[in-house]
C-alpha cells in the first residue's frame, strides 16, 4: 500500500475506492449528457443533481475528482437548467433554477480552484 501521508484519502487505496465511488456518482450526469428523448422525468434529474453535489464535495476533499468530470456536471446543470419542462414542474420555477444556478457557479469556482492548485504544482 503506498501512503502520502495520515488523512483519510492519502493512500493508493483509499484513492481507488474514491475514483470508484466518483465513477458510480457520474452515471446519472453522463446519462443526463446522452441525452435525447423528449420527457425529462425520464432523466432523473434529481438524482445527477444529488450527485453532482457529491461529487463537488469530495473533490474538495481529496484529489480523486477530475476536472473534465467537474466539467461534465457542470454540462449536465446547464441542460437541466434549459429544460423549460422541468423547471416548471417545481412550486417556484424562479427558486429551483437559482439553486441549480448557484450550484453551477460552486462547480465553476471548484474548477478554477483545481486549475490553480494545479498551476501552482500543488
Amino acid at each position: 500500500m503506498g501512503a502520502w501521508g495520515y488523512g483519510p484519502f492519502d493512500s493508493d487505496s483509499a484513492g481507488e475506492f474514491v475514483s470508484e465511488i466518483v465513477d458510480q456518482l457520474m452515471k446519472p450526469v453522463e446519462k443526463i449528457a446522452k441525452k435525447r428523448g423528449l420527457h425529462s422525468y425520464s432523466y432523473r434529474y434529481e438524482e445527477a443533481v444529488a450527485a453532482i453535489e457529491i461529487v463537488m464535495y469530495i473533490s474538495k476533499s481529496s484529489s480523486m475528482v477530475f476536472e473534465h468530470q467537474l466539467e461534465e456536471c457542470v454540462g449536465a446543470l446547464d441542460m437541466i437548467m434549459a429544460d423549460g419542462e422541468y423547471i416548471r414542474m417545481w412550486d417556484n420555477s424562479n427558486k429551483m433554477h437559482k439553486q441549480l444556478s448557484d450550484q453551477r457557479k460552486a462547480l465553476k469556482s471548484e474548477i478554477s480552484r483545481l486549475n490553480a492548485r494545479r498551476y501552482r504544482g500543488k
